[in-house]
């Protein structure tokens, strides 16, 4: 936690699965820049992999970063995720999340004007393949508000 976010605890970072009950945590860097995860739920498994380097901080104790979920099936699906650090528990935590699409390719992820981020990234359009690159350039602005959730503009 301490190369990644600066924070100096035991505690791994606590990120709860998207549209599910399941948690994984992830304690360091294992690949590169990438940071991962894996969960089990019933009998679903799966894989949770965050890019260091597409992290945005927000006042030292607010962190948004992208996702990426890959389960037993054909997709690979792409998160905006809003995680808080906890003083008391000395842990940091997901708190919101919301789906950008499906084997979309994200650009960039930038703080935007007031507590808010830009996330770019391509998407396959209406007519096109999904076993193709995807092609459509999309740009979505997220504010974080106060309460800890992402807030589509």
């Amino acid at each position: 936690m301490q190369s990644v976010f600066g924070i100096r605890t035991l505690n791994p970072w606590t990120v709860k699965i998207p549209e599910s009950s399941a948690f994984t945590f992830i304690d360091d860097v294992v690949e590169g820049d990438l940071l991962k995860g894996s969960y089990e739920e019933g009998a679903e498994r799966g894989v949770v992999t965050i890019e260091s380097e597409k992290i945005v901080s927000f006042d030292g104790n607010t962190y948004v970063s992208i996702l990426a979920l890959s389960n037993q099936g054909s997709g690979l699906f792409y998160y905006l995720m809003l995680s808080q650090y906890d003083e008391f528990r000395q842990r940091l935590i997901s708190k919101d999340s919301v789906l950008l699409g499906d084997r979309i390719d994200v650009q960039s992820l930038e703080e935007g004007d007031k507590q808010s981020v830009v996330v770019t990234f391509l998407e396959h359009d209406k007519n096109q393949a999904m076993a193709e690159p995807p092609s459509k350039q999309v740009k979505r602005i997220f504010v974080v508000t106060n309460e800890g959730q992402l807030l589509n503009q």
